[in-house]
């Protein structure tokens, strides 16, 4: 991708350079360079989609071409949000609870298939005629080579605003968005979006500390053959 300098723009967020290394994306009056070894998502992608950027709230930036969320806090500080590799996929197991009245599920289920390749998104197989087929999760995630944690808790989060929020009746609704990690020990680490995380930001935090946590500790042969179990299976299919 050869350099170019971008014209000038009186939005919230801008785009103003792009080179072969990375571009320069500039947030109010402050300028921040995002390489590509930090940034893969954008190696690859056009001019026009790397300029299609939105802000949707202080800490929340949006490619919709690209389908990519970032915070901005992961823009200033990369090291925070490291990227999980394919040597130690991390399985997680997605749940929607107690959704109110007139959530549209299947929009809700399609807001989670990531296009971008940073993670991939397993929904239920239809069951066979005459099989009844119960699971504990309605999604399950694989972070993959190019995943980065932080995309994924933002998107998770915004399926929560955009559909189960709006429906709830009260606060102490705790319909949600349930997150499971199960550990090799036989633990589970667990979030709710909803109920227990109710700050968008600090939700982001803690999910991806936990799961650069996790990805440090765990044997990576767990991981590793909880992947290939979702992955194998014909219980689980792959969402394009």
């Amino acid at each position: 991708m050869k350099s170019e300098a971008l014209g000038t723009n009186t939005s919230e967020v801008e785009v103003t350079n792009i080179s072969n290394h990375g571009l320069w994306l500039l947030i109010g009056d402050k300028e921040s360079f995002l390489p590509f070894e930090d940034f893969p998502w954008f190696k690859k992608a056009s001019v026009s989609a790397i300029l299609n950027v939105e802000m949707l709230s202080a800490d929340h930036l949006y490619w919709p071409d690209l389908d990519v969320d970032l915070s901005v806090e992961s823009i200033e500080h990369p090291e925070r949000f490291p990227l999980v590799s394919d040597s130690n996929q991390i399985v997680i197991g997605v749940g929607f609870a107690n959704l109110p009245e007139g959530v549209d599920g299947d929009a809700l289920r399609r807001s989670l298939i990531c296009k971008g390749g940073e993670f991939q998104t397993y929904a239920l197989a239809p069951a066979p005629p005459g099989v009844i087929r119960a699971g504990g999760f309605d999604l399950m995630l694989l972070v993959s080579a190019a995943g980065s944690v932080a995309s994924m808790a933002a998107l998770l989060w915004t399926a929560y605003e955009k559909f189960i929020a709006p429906r709830k009746t009260s606060q102490q609704d705790d319909a949600g968005i349930y997150i499971v990690i199960r550990r090799p020990d036989g633990s589970t680490t667990d979030f709710w979006i909803g109920k227990k995380e109710r700050d968008r930001d600090v939700f982001i935090r803690q999910f991806t500390e936990t799961v650069a946590e996790i990805h440090a500790s765990d044997d990576p042969s767990f991981w590793r053959e909880a992947a290939a179990e979702i992955q194998e299976t014909e219980i689980w299919v792959v969402q394009k």
